[in-house]
């Protein structure tokens, strides 16, 4: 996924309301980007984490990993490319 922020609205102290727009390569087994807008609320709950909540009901939590505690082949590497 390739994900864009539109409008960014604060919400409380760490704490923010995003519209993003992402899109997807493959389309129907073509090489093609689908483009969706949703909202996201992010709390960020310090330097190194933040956990997000899509209007779909979707949600994750994230948190920064410096690159030499990752495992191979991320040490010093691209990022794969897409087939």
């Amino acid at each position: 996924y390739s994900c864009r922020f539109g409008a960014i609205e604060k919400l409380g102290p760490a704490t923010y309301r995003v519209t993003e727009s992402c899109a997807e390569g493959t389309v129907a087994g073509r090489q093609e980007e689908e483009r969706r807008t949703s909202i996201r609320t992010y709390d960020v709950s310090d330097e190194e984490n933040f956990s997000a909540q899509s209007d779909s009901g979707w949600a994750n939590k994230a948190r920064f990993c410096a690159q030499s505690s990752l495992p191979k082949p991320w040490i010093g590497t691209a990022p794969p490319e897409r087939p």
